[in-house]
C-alpha cells in the first residue's frame, strides 16, 4: 500500500507540475499581449494547449479510477 501511495503522489505531482507550467505560459503570454510584445496566436496557443494538458489530466485520473474500481471488485470465477 506504501507502494502505491507513493506511485499516487508521484503522479499527482507530475500532474500539478504540468498544469501549473500550463497557466504559467498563459499568464506570460497575456502579459506580453497586453504590453504589445505578443499576438493572437501565440496567446490562443497557449490557451490550446493548456486545454489539451487539462484532457489528459482528466483522462488519467479517470483511467486511475476505473483500475482502482477494478482493483476493488471481487474477482469472478474463472479470473486471476
Amino acid at each position: 500500500m506504501e507502494r502505491d501511495l507513493r506511485a499516487s503522489r508521484t503522479l499527482s505531482a507530475e500532474r500539478l507540475a504540468a498544469t501549473v507550467a500550463a497557466l504559467e505560459s498563459i499568464r506570460l503570454d497575456l502579459l506580453r499581449l497586453q504590453m504589445g510584445t505578443a499576438n493572437v496566436a501565440s496567446v490562443t496557443a497557449s490557451l490550446e494547449a493548456a486545454h489539451r494538458v487539462g484532457e489528459q489530466i482528466v483522462i488519467a485520473v479517470e483511467a486511475q479510477d476505473e483500475v482502482e474500481r477494478l482493483l476493488r471488485a471481487p474477482a469472478t470465477r474463472g479470473e486471476m
